[in-house]
């Protein structure tokens, strides 16, 4: 069982949240243009909170405090556990880069997702020459990628976002 812990930005109190990081396992899953958006940017928020915390505890542990931006930089700059696009947008970013062009005005994350995934699928589609390439695109889109393709203000509101959630959590928890 996964438990969230998060420490509470003015206090040393330590709040414990089960059941909100998943206690539960996530199947792969196919992003169908906006079927299941949803679906993903909790698996994304789960999983990024959770690097969010053990990053946090890291910290904690060697420095004594904790730095919110060095934190956030370093979270995001963790490696996720799939790419958190659909296969849509990563069959245009393989085609962008077959081409020889790149994506431009990207942040250094977002680029460096996209040379991950483009280099994935070079191995994946030499690994496999017999497979399509709509279906080594669905495959590769649930392998892991480098890192998360968000900006540090999206991550901090993330995040806010799922401590409200736990302690939400964790007073019905309390009060039942």
């Amino acid at each position: 069982m996964i438990i969230a812990i998060f420490y509470a930005h003015c206090s040393k109190n330590l709040y414990i949240c089960p059941n909100l990081c998943g206690d539960h396992v996530y199947k792969p899953f196919f992003m169908r243009k906006k079927g299941n958006i949803s679906l993903v940017k909790d698996a994304r928020d789960r999983e990024l909170y959770t690097v969010y915390i053990e990053v946090c505890k890291r910290h904690l542990s060697v420095y004594g405090r904790i730095c919110q931006s060095a934190a956030i930089r370093e979270t995001i700059n963790h490696p996720s556990s799939r790419f958190y696009f659909s296969s849509e947008r990563a069959e245009r970013i393989i085609h962008l880069y077959r081409s020889g062009r790149r994506t431009t005005n990207n942040s250094p994350q977002a680029r460096k997702c996209y040379e991950g995934l483009y280099k994935t699928f070079l191995a994946y589609i030499s690994e496999h020459p017999d497979i399509s390439r709509k279906r080594a695109i669905e495959d590769i889109i649930n392998m892991p990628a480098p890192c998360f393709i968000i900006c540090p203000r999206l991550a901090v509101s993330i995040i806010s976002k799922m401590r409200i959630l736990c302690r939400k959590e964790l007073i019905r928890q309390l009060r039942h």
